[in-house]
């Protein structure tokens, strides 16, 4: 409690509780610096972290000390996990690797030269006006495929650029909107 500054009357009034630590913008906040592993936060004491940001003083200080240290360990268990199961599939597929071939014996697609191909002439627009047989026709890999089986990875392929485009300028715009309000944000805290 501490006494209401405003008036000369000894009312007291309480100070409001801050946010708890599991929903706080601060975990939030520790969170990402922990993640980062060239973050400045992984070289100091949690009393130092604490220190450095008025976010982190609206907690007691063992309280958050405690967090952070139980936060920090749980991000590590998490990174753990994470490399063990990269280790994991990096060994399983040395172990298993996919096939050249589809179960009906043609050409994979993913991964191979036709896809490669593809993707440089629909974005170098070399097949503008031109029906999928000719397409097919103009390089012996596309021919490693049948018609039938080409003609679908053409049509996805066509689609995927086409959206692209949409995609990326709609993500711009997120963010974009996004960075506009942290800045307003920023500045309403400073005044």
């Amino acid at each position: 409690m501490k006494k209401n500054e405003a008036s000369n009357d000894n009312v007291t009034v309480e100070d409001d509780p801050p946010i708890p630590w599991q929903h706080s913008e601060a975990k939030k906040k520790l969170t990402r610096l922990f993640q980062d592993e060239s973050s400045w936060v992984q070289i100091l004491s949690y009393d130092m972290i604490y220190d450095s940001d008025p976010d982190f003083q609206v907690y007691k200080k063992t309280n958050f000390c405690t967090n952070a240290k139980n936060l920090f360990q749980k991000i590590e268990k998490e990174r753990e996990a994470n490399e063990f199961d990269r280790a994991a599939l990096t060994h399983d597929r040395e172990l298993y690797p996919k096939k050249n071939t589809t179960s009906r014996g043609y050409v994979r697609y993913e991964g191979s030269l036709i896809e490669k191909f593809l993707k440089l002439d629909i974005k170098e627009e070399k097949n503008v006006d031109k029906k999928p047989d000719e397409i097919w026709k103009s390089r012996p890999e596309y021919q490693e495929l049948p018609l039938p089986i080409f003609r679908p990875h053409l049509y996805r392929e066509r689609q995927s650029q086409k959206e692209q485009v949409f995609w990326q300028k709609k993500r711009n715009d997120k963010g974009r909107k996004d960075y506009d309000q942290a800045m307003e944000n920023v500045q309403d805290k400073l005044e």
